[in-house]
């Protein structure tokens, strides 16, 4: 009977170390497939955030694994790990929103200087003193702002003094503006006047 007993407790042992085995392999050949998976994705943020979410799952799995398999944990241990689980999924949601506002912030950025390039070519061939020129100008000026605005950690005193430079680049232009027309004028007056004498 003892040994009868003995033999199945060593099948036991046995079937409970392959089927250790075999989870184990189970576990390698999913993480292989997800990592093939991983470099298949382009890169950019979406690939960023899917190698963050991965690896934190990987270790949180394989937490819960120390959890359900090791018997000789203490309850301060296990109360530990569990801890650890709820700190390094946190730690992840926030590196997964810093990504993503980077990625918004980058995306914005990338915004404004195309439209900077255009209004700059539209303004490379607009007439010089025209209502068109003035009304680039003014965009051209507005997206300057918008750039320098973008930077979220400004103070109230850093705002206002960036809205007043961009003030006063608006009125410098506006005066340009003012100044052409009126030389404008001036030049067909002065022409008319000289084809009156002759």
């Amino acid at each position: 009977d003892k040994e009868r007993a003995e033999a199945g407790k060593q099948l036991n042992q046995k079937y409970s170390e392959k089927q250790k085995q075999a989870a184990a392999t189970a576990l390698e050949i999913s993480r292989q497939l997800k990592d093939a998976q991983l470099q298949s994705l382009k890169e950019g943020i979406e690939k960023e955030v899917a190698i963050e979410s991965t690896n934190t799952t990987r270790q949180i799995e394989d937490i819960k694994t120390r959890l359900a398999t090791e018997s000789n944990l203490t309850e301060k241990a296990k109360s530990d790990l569990n801890d650890l689980m709820k700190q390094l999924q946190s730690n992840s949601d926030e590196k997964i929103k810093k990504l993503r506002e980077r990625n918004v912030e980058e995306e914005n950025k990338k915004d404004i200087e195309a439209e900077q390039k255009r209004h700059e070519l539209l303004l490379s061939v607009a007439e010089k003193g025209s209502q068109n020129e003035l009304s680039l100008r003014f965009k051209v000026i507005e997206n300057l702002r918008k750039q320098e605005l973008a930077n979220a950690k400004l103070t109230r005193e850093e705002i206002d003094a960036i809205n007043a430079k961009y003030d006063i680049q608006k009125e410098d232009a506006e005066k340009q503006q003012v100044e052409r027309a009126y030389n404008l004028k001036k030049q067909i007056i002065d022409n008319e006047f000289a084809n009156m004498r002759l």
